[in-house]
C-alpha cells in the first residue's frame, strides 16, 4: 500500500486531491497535515486517512519530516502554492526522506505566480499577453484598466479603473500593485499537468455563470469543450517556462482583435478540480503516477457541461436537477458529507454567534 503525505493551507484542495486519487485507487493510505489552519473540515474527508495540524512555522520542515518517517510516507504532495514553493524550496532535505512529485523550478514558479514578472517574461517570448504596467506607467495603457494585487488570486481585490479620476482615486497604499488592459471579450480556464515543458493532460473551460461580486468567478456551470488555438498559446507558455507540474491559467479572448490572451498563471490546483475528475480527466492521480496510462484521459475531446450542485438547487427545474446530476459535484459532496456539514457549522456559528 502506497502512502502520501498532503500538506495544505487549503483544506478544499486536500480534499479534492484526495477524493481524485481515491477514485481510482482506493488501496492508497493518505495523510492530510493542516499546515496553519487549526480545524480544517477536510480532516474529516472519508479520502483521508490520517490527520495531523501543523501550527509553528519554523519548525515546519522538521515537523513534517517527522511525519514522513514515522508513517513510512512513500510521496510528498503538496497542493497549493504556499507549499509548492515551501517545498521546491526545502527539496533536498524531503527527497532525502521520501519521493516528491513532480515540480516546477524555483525560478519558473517565481514567474508564474507573480502577474507582472509573468506578463514582462511572456513578452519576451512573443506570446499573446494582456499588456500590463507597474504603478507610475499605468499611462502606458489606454482606459478602462484592472488593478490587482500582484500575487492575488482567486480573483480577488481586482478594481476596474474607467479612467484617469477614478485611478487618481484608487487607494494602492500597502499593496503591491500591477495594473492591465482591461479586455472586452469573455474568459477561459486552461488546467495542465506538464513534463519538461510539455503538456501532458489538459482542460479547457468556460464559465456559464458568474458571481456577482467583482471579479471573482463562481463557476457553478461552465462548459468543457477542446480548443486548439488557445491550447497552442498555452503550450506557448508552458515551453517557454519549461514547466514541470500542474497550473491552471486564466486566459481572455478579445473580441476586437479575434485572438485570445493570457491573463495569468496559478502554479497551483484551482477551485474546479472536481469538474475535470469527474469529466474523466483525473488531475490529482496522473500527478501521483506521473503519467497518462492507457485507461485514463489527457483531455476532453468533446463539449461537456458541468454543474455544481449548489447552482442546480438554486436555479433548475426538478426534472433538470435530476437529469443534471451525473454531471455535477454531487459524489463529491456526498463522499465528504461529514466535512461539508461541518464546514456549514463552523460557518453558521461564526455568523450567529
Amino acid at each position: 500500500m502506497q502512502t502520501i503525505l498532503i500538506p495544505s493551507r487549503h483544506p478544499e484542495f486536500a480534499a479534492m486531491v484526495a477524493y481524485g486519487i481515491r477514485k481510482f485507487d482506493k488501496n492508497v493510505k493518505i495523510i492530510y497535515v493542516a499546515i496553519h489552519v487549526e480545524f480544517p473540515a477536510a480532516r474529516f474527508s472519508s479520502s483521508i486517512d490520517k490527520f495531523y495540524y501543523c501550527s509553528s512555522k519554523e519548525n515546519q520542515l522538521k515537523f513534517l519530516i517527522d511525519i514522513i518517517k514515522e508513517n513510512q510516507v512513500d510521496l510528498f504532495y503538496p497542493v497549493d502554492e504556499d507549499e509548492i514553493l515551501f517545498t521546491i524550496q526545502n527539496f533536498k532535505e524531503i527527497n532525502k526522506v521520501t519521493s516528491v512529485v513532480r515540480l516546477a523550478s524555483e525560478e519558473s514558479f517565481i514567474i508564474a505566480s507573480n502577474k507582472w514578472k509573468l506578463s514582462s517574461f511572456l513578452v519576451t517570448q512573443d506570446c499573446n499577453v494582456a499588456k500590463g504596467a507597474r504603478q507610475n506607467d499605468q499611462n502606458q495603457l489606454q482606459y478602462p484598466i484592472l488593478a490587482k494585487d500582484v500575487n492575488g488570486s482567486f480573483g480577488k481585490g481586482i478594481t476596474l479603473l474607467r479612467d484617469e479620476s477614478e485611478y487618481m482615486e484608487y487607494d494602492s497604499e500597502n499593496k503591491d500593485v500591477f495594473f492591465e488592459e482591461f479586455i472586452e471579450g469573455y474568459d477561459l480556464v486552461c488546467n495542465v499537468y506538464c513534463q519538461d515543458g510539455e503538456i501532458l493532460a489538459h482542460t479547457i473551460l468556460k464559465p456559464k455563470y458568474f458571481g456577482d461580486k467583482g471579479f471573482t468567478s463562481k463557476y457553478d456551470q461552465h462548459v468543457f469543450a477542446p480548443n486548439p488555438r488557445v491550447l497552442k498559446l498555452v503550450a506557448q507558455c508552458i515551453k517557454a517556462l519549461n514547466w514541470n507540474g500542474i497550473g491552471s491559467l486564466d486566459i481572455r479572448y478579445d473580441v476586437d482583435k479575434d485572438r485570445y490572451v493570457i491573463i495569468e498563471m496559478n502554479p497551483r490546483y484551482w477551485a474546479t478540480l472536481i469538474s475535470s475528475v469527474e469529466m474523466g480527466v483525473n488531475f490529482p492521480y496522473i500527478m501521483m503516477l506521473d503519467k497518462v496510462e492507457k485507461n485514463m484521459h489527457s483531455d476532453i475531446k468533446d463539449e461537456k457541461v458541468f454543474y455544481s450542485l449548489r447552482y442546480l438547487l438554486k436555479n433548475e427545474s426538478f426534472l433538470k436537477k435530476l437529469s443534471a446530476l451525473k454531471k455535477s459535484d454531487l459524489n463529491y459532496r456526498l463522499h465528504n458529507l461529514k466535512s461539508t456539514f461541518h464546514s456549514v457549522q463552523r460557518i453558521l456559528k461564526k455568523r450567529y454567534s
